[in-house]
């Protein structure tokens, strides 16, 4: 297939850098059509690129050469098809449609459209590499060094898959009890599978080659929500893991449970502290594992009061900025130098 490209139009020049200069940034995207870099540190806004209305989900690669957003072509309004967009070359290039979302690894880009198995994609060249033959519509999780890929699906039963990313291949595969919540987090080498079921939450380790450890009930003080429109999410941060209900979808105002998020040693399975006060849609970490910052969606979700708020390692809120009403979609990435400061760029609807 030969990607379709567009150019990308804007109202000032961007001074040529180099390739491989980037800075760590929050990367959060909004259906009104914008992209926004925020600083670590102060959560001001350092970059602003205007994408195509109704863009859900944005990411970077590991070095910061290259942005990867789904968003809706140029005639079409449905969501969503899988774009790469170049600060070098501004162009934006179409991948495949459809697709809601994109993992990034240090070579490859994987993205699906429906239970038909994983698109593959090279970094570098974003030529189509061979599908992997896979069952289920997953969440991926990625090792740090790319080479395994965990997927969790509910569909057509709920499981664990595990994915060689280099050779293409599915390698193990366990069922996952039916009616449970499930989230999963690389920390390390050692990936960990968060479990919900019946209001009983437990943590357990597998290794790269899918052998599963002994398995850790974590107790709390006030029980884990447990919704049907209300998924599950864990980050690894500081050698612990972030666990915490995802608020924003539809439906979930229904969900009366706490939301907050939990910080849980993966070493003992206890649960260190538990902080219950926002409806969190995301949790993304520092790269250096120093800060937490939580999408707070409001009440109801995305209509009035949306923020991002920076914790420390402790869950203490240190930092926020307020975000105009609407639905965003946050992640920690990377971005070139030389989009710092740049505030003017634009991208006009794109199309296969």
């Amino acid at each position: 297939m030969h990607p379709g490209r567009i150019v990308v139009a804007v109202s000032a020049l961007i001074s040529i850098a180099s390739a491989c200069a980037s800075d760590a940034v929050l990367l959060a995207s909004r259906r009104g059509g914008w992209i926004e870099a925020f600083d670590l540190e102060t959560l001001r806004t350092v970059s602003r690129i205007r994408v195509p209305e109704m863009t859900e989900a944005v990411a970077s690669d590991p070095q910061g050469k290259r942005l990867f957003l789904t968003a809706p072509t140029e005639y079409s309004k449905g969501c969503c098809a899988l774009f790469a967009f170049d600060p070098q070359s501004l162009q934006l290039s179409f991948l495949v449609k459809p697709s809601l979302s994109a993992t990034i690894t240090p070579s490859g880009v994987f993205t699906q459209r429906g239970n038909v198995g994983i698109e593959v994609f090279d970094l570098l060249s974003l030529k189509r590499l061979p599908t992997i033959h896979a069952p289920g519509v997953y969440r991926f999780e990625a090792s740090s060094d790319g080479r395994r890929l965990f997927g969790l699906s509910n569909f057509p039963h709920p499981s664990l898959d595990l994915f060689d990313a280099v050779q293409g291949s599915l390698i193990a595969s366990q069922s996952l009890p039916d009616g449970s919540k499930s989230a999963g987090a690389w920390l390390d080498q050692q990936f960990f599978l968060f479990t919900l079921q019946s209001g009983q939450a437990m943590l357990r380790p597998i290794s790269p080659n899918g052998q599963t450890g002994p398995v850790a009930t974590l107790s709390v003080s006030s029980s884990f929500p447990d919704c049907v429109e209300t998924p599950y999410a864990m980050i690894a941060s500081a050698g612990k893991l972030i666990l915490y209900p995802s608020f924003g979808g539809k439906g979930d105002s229904n969900c009366q449970g706490p939301g907050g998020f939990a910080i849980a040693d993966p070493g003992t399975g206890l649960v260190l502290d538990r902080f219950d006060s926002s409806r969190f849609r995301q949790i993304v970490a520092s790269p250096d594992g120093r800060y937490l910052y939580g999408l707070e969606v409001g009440m109801p979700a995305w209509r009035r009061r949306v923020q991002i708020l920076k914790m420390d390692a402790t869950g203490r809120v240190i930092g926020q900025r307020d975000l105009d009403p609407d639905v965003w979609y946050l992640i920690a990435g990377r971005i070139p130098q030389q989009l710092l400061g740049q505030m003017d760029l634009s991208a006009s609807p794109a199309k296969p």
